[in-house]
């Protein structure tokens, strides 16, 4: 996980103050600066430059002190020194003045060991107890405007010199260049924290390797089909395709799981199409065996929907497998309509429509869009997310939004469909709403191709 960053962060502190003035937290005078822009950082009248020492002379510092106050137990066993925080301030460009910053640093935090500057745009601190986050985000967002630049703070702890320390100040750097990129004043890493990612990165290494393989040899990929059932007859009325990857080392993994990293490995589209070559030819099999009476659901990413080919691309599968283009259904997500003007939607749903397959619009509630945009769209289906059938047994608002959220859809002729559906309570209140179609672990389970197989050939 990234590192991370304060929980509350202030705004920045714009200054708007008569020249010569300074501000009392970070003795920044702006002595010299054209009259009200305080662009520069200047000393003060009778104010001595604090030089900043050398990265050597600052561990040794350290070192020294810390072994100094470490405590002894009563059997004479030293206990360590108390944990501390290393603090590193990063300016987005090298400083002509840096002793004169050194001088406010040392005015406001009071740094037992010094001040030490990394390079001539770095400076690197151990933070005095009782400095809080807080204090530490507001003096970098007051320094930010008086330098005219933007300043990035990176923290991290450690308990004992030297090993640790060497490893704080290379986590410090780490967290002021992830605060610089993410836009925030500081981020503050630990050795622990970095460790999971470093876990974390090498486990989306052999993910995207898997995803790589599988890709290219046709297996490790495979689908699972979970039924969707009548809320009022209780019959099998249709099933979702849902992906699958094995992975060796981490053994099965479901989308969430993996289409992320898909995504950042620029995968995400060949996976895609590879859930609708396989799961048209499932439905064509299924079809030519006179099994299948209902539409199978796959789902499709906006980026794929609503590429320039991907009409043509649907027309060619249903052709070459021969397959009923009725029984093929795309989920589309709610999200996706919204970076797509009102004319290119209705335009690429009337195309795949054309072709005989129907739509759904799948996860709605989860996004903030707005249901009145639903009326105009030409689609069969509409499925609530299933955090919304999570909540609104234990909130009354959430009830509210699925209740009008399926009555909107009843009054429209779209068949409703309930996902996530784990309980008798939800079941019930779904039925009370007047949904369609429910699915869910409640009901059942994915099932592996062949298991789904034999589920509809039991139906005949």
């Amino acid at each position: 996980m990234e590192g991370s960053n304060p929980p509350q962060l202030p705004a920045p502190i714009t200054f708007a103050g008569a020249k010569n003035e300074y501000d009392g937290l970070t003795r920044l005078v702006a002595t010299g600066a054209d009259s009200e822009s305080g662009d520069r950082v200047e000393e003060g009248a009778g104010a001595a430059p604090v030089q900043p020492i050398s990265l050597e002379e600052f561990k040794a510092a350290i070192a020294t002190g810390m072994s100094t106050e470490a405590d002894v137990d009563s059997q004479g066993q030293s206990t360590g020194a108390e944990a501390r925080t290393l603090l590193r301030l990063r300016f987005e460009a090298p400083l002509s003045n840096l002793s004169g910053v050194c001088r406010s640093i040392v005015e406001a935090h009071c740094p037992e060991f010094g001040v030490a500057a990394d390079g001539d745009d770095q400076v690197l601190m151990v933070l005095p107890e009782g400095v809080s986050w807080s204090s530490v985000v507001q003096t970098v967002c007051r320094v930010e405007p008086m330098l005219g630049q933007r300043v990035t703070a990176g923290l991290a702890e450690f308990a004992e010199a030297p090993e640790a320390l060497e490893r704080a100040i290379e986590l410090s750097e780490l967290g002021a260049t992830r605060a610089a990129a993410a836009g925030q004043p500081a981020c503050m890493l630990d050795l622990d924290t970095l460790i999971a990612e470093e876990e974390r990165m090498r486990q989306e290494a052999q993910v995207a390797a898997a995803l790589l393989a599988s890709l290219r040899s046709g297996t490790g990929l495979r689908l699972v089909y979970q039924p969707k059932y009548d809320l009022k007859t209780n019959e099998l009325v249709g099933a979702e395709a849902l992906l699958r990857l094995e992975c060796e080392e981490l053994g099965a993994l479901g989308p969430s799981e993996f289409l992320p990293i898909a995504e950042r490995a620029g995968l995400r589209s060949q996976v895609e199409r590879w859930v609708l070559d396989a799961g048209i030819a499932a439905i064509a099999d299924w079809q030519h065996e006179g099994v299948l009476p209902f539409p199978v659901s796959l789902n499709v990413e906006p980026t794929d929907f609503f590429s320039e080919n991907f009409v043509d691309e649907m027309k060619q599968w249903i052709e070459v497998f021969k397959a009923d283009p009725s029984l093929v259904r795309l989920e589309l997500p709610e999200r996706g309509l919204a970076s797509h003007s009102s004319e290119a939607v209705h335009d690429r749903l009337r195309a795949i429509r054309a072709l005989g397959v129907t739509v759904a619009l799948d996860d709605v509630g989860e996004s903030d869009a707005q249901l009145a945009g639903i009326r105009g769209l030409e689609i069969d289906a509409l499925k609530v997310h299933r955090s919304l059938v999570l909540e609104m047994a234990f909130c009354k608002s959430t009830s509210v939004v699925v209740r009008g959220i399926l009555s909107l859809a009843r009054a429209l002729d779209i068949q409703t469909v309930a996902a996530g559906v784990e309980t008798e309570s939800q079941l019930s209140q779904l039925r009370e709403f007047g949904c369609s179609v429910v699915q869910g672990y409640l009901l059942s389970r994915p099932l592996e191709e062949d298991a789904f197989g034999a589920l509809l050939r039991s139906q005949k």
